[in-house]
């Protein structure tokens, strides 16, 4: 919707609302005037706020992807500077990065496939994916069959391991280290 048809829309819900304010009781039974058609001129209002609603909705999805974006993106600024400022640590190696470097291991040998294919991907429910949201912090998000359900952010690299352990790997989204992952049957 360009700005002049936005400008428009406005113009005749604001036309449309001063016509209504001029019905009043001892008018709306009169022959003629607005009172006559006044459902049709509420139609007409209503109807152009949707248009607006529409490209306002268009654009609070692009400010929040944007805002997400940029979260990122400074996160992972942030995130490198203090890698940078630290010393590493002596042989001490984190609990999830040794799961990480597992899973590689494991896609290069060919006994867990190395490709996931985000696209053709359908979520049962259950499954869950997990991504790194801050420096050992990590948000969890499960599908409850309709849709993916955020189950708090900040989670410890332990509270992870404790819940993707009995777990099937998925595979790796590309380009954004979500992890997704299947619960166990009981059969297994």
């Amino acid at each position: 919707m360009s700005d002049e048809e936005i400008t428009a829309a406005l113009a005749g819900i604001r036309t449309r609302l001063d016509a209504l304010a001029s019905i009043n009781a001892a008018n709306i039974l009169l022959p003629s005037g607005p009172q006559e058609r006044y459902h049709s001129i509420i139609e007409e209002a209503y109807a152009a706020l949707g248009l607006i609603e529409t490209e306002i909705d268009t654009l609070r999805a692009e400010l929040e992807h944007q805002h997400a974006q940029l979260d990122e993106a400074r996160n992972a600024a942030l995130a490198e500077a203090t890698q940078q400022e630290q010393p590493p640590k002596k042989s001490i190696r984190r609990p999830f990065d040794v799961y990480l470097k597992t899973l590689d291991v494991l896609k290069q040998s060919g006994q867990l496939s190395a490709t996931f294919d985000q696209e053709a991907y359908q979520p049962q429910e259950g499954d869950i994916y997990i991504v790194e949201v801050r420096r050992e912090r990590y948000t969890i998000h499960r599908w409850d069959g309709e849709s993916w359900q955020q189950l708090g952010s900040g989670h410890s690299e332990q509270d992870v391991l404790a819940l993707v352990t009995p777990m099937h790997f998925l595979g790796e989204s590309k380009g954004h280290r979500l992890y997704y992952y299947r619960p166990a049957t009981k059969q297994e």
